[in-house]
């Protein structure tokens, strides 16, 4: 079997996941309710769970003497991003000044966890998966941080907020700062504290197992949510092909071509070509949608957009991933 034939095979299962997940919430079968629940035990237990076990079993004392590079990559690949995203505006001066606005936003902001970490498990043997998902830990330090604040001012459309809409009060800065500070993030931080001082071998041995099996939920429950969170993007259509195949072109095509064409000629290991090539090729950050949900009257043009460009994603991850694998071998002449 080819390694686009495994790679798409990998992919169908996760999607499978996510047609559960989308089938589950328009049956009612996950509640309204029942989305923020599976998104609050994601980001509250599992993922924490899986980032410290993570942490705790495959930090390596050569991961030790560059992790601080990882969060400027991260937040490099966010400058790169927004590059093709400029670059695609040149071409249309069309978009009101907001709709251009939130264009950026999900043109800089991929999602950079939800959908690497499970496509991560399952395109890599165990031996590769877990130190690419710490790289994915650490890449995502940047990622909370800059989505709400940077992310947050492109994503505001016209009119008021939500938050002004619904109190008369803009949205409570604390509430921001929580929003920076959640759990993933603050496991991270605390895990990476921990490895580095050498403190993580003193918590007990009972301790891993448990995490290791509550880390284990997380992939199905991400991919659920994932499909819960994009039943809920439904509404009349009205978003033009032209917006459509500017974000495809933006977010899904010109970052990863680009970059698979670049990296067989930049000394980098392996692993951290095959994390660059996975990180700029995914859709635009779920995110996303919650923001402009919260901050903007212009929801119905970020929801349209994401949920086409998810539909779009099958076509174009495959080609993507099997590049990137071939990144874990290949070496220039």
């Amino acid at each position: 079997m080819t390694t686009i034939a495994v790679t798409l095979k990998a992919l169908l299962g996760l999607f499978l996941l996510c047609l559960l997940g989308y089938l589950g919430r328009r049956r009612e079968i996950i509640g309204k309710e029942g989305v923020s629940v599976l998104t609050k035990l994601v980001i509250g237990l599992t993922l924490p769970a899986m980032i410290f076990h993570g942490f705790g079993l495959h930090f390596s004392g050569e991961m030790m003497r560059g992790w601080w590079l990882l969060p400027l990559v991260g937040a490099a690949i966010f400058a790169f991003n927004a590059l093709f995203g400029w670059l695609i505006l040149l071409t249309d001066r069309s978009m009101a000044p907001w709709q251009r606005r939130q264009f950026m936003a999900m043109s800089i902001f991929h999602n950079a966890g939800y959908m690497p970490i499970p496509i991560v498990a399952a395109v890599l043997p165990a031996g590769q998966r877990e130190e690419i998902f710490l790289f994915i830990f650490l890449v995502m330090l940047a990622f909370g941080p800059l989505i709400w604040t940077l992310g947050v001012w492109l994503m505001k459309g016209p009119g008021p907020v939500a938050g002004d809409r619904a109190s008369g009060q803009g949205t409570p800065h604390h509430r921001t700062l929580s929003m920076i500070l959640n759990p993933p993030f603050v496991t991270t931080v605390a895990a990476l504290a921990l490895a580095l001082l050498g403190w993580i071998r003193w918590v007990p041995a009972f301790v891993w197992e448990p995490l290791r099996w509550l880390g284990d939920c997380t992939i199905p429950l991400v991919l659920l949510t994932l499909g819960a969170m994009l039943a809920d993007l439904r509404g009349s259509w009205t978003l033009s092909p032209g917006s459509l195949l500017r974000l495809v072109a933006a977010r899904l095509i010109l970052p990863g071509a680009v970059m698979a064409l670049a990296l067989p000629w930049v000394p980098l290991a392996p692993a951290i070509k095959f994390l660059l090539l996975i990180q700029v090729c995914m859709p635009s950050a779920m995110t996303l949608a919650i923001i402009a949900r919260e901050y903007s009257e212009s929801y119905d043009y970020v929801a349209q957009s994401l949920m086409a460009s998810y539909l779009i994603a099958l076509a174009t991850l495959p080609v993507f991933l099997t590049l990137a694998q071939n990144m874990l071998t290949f070496t220039r002449s």
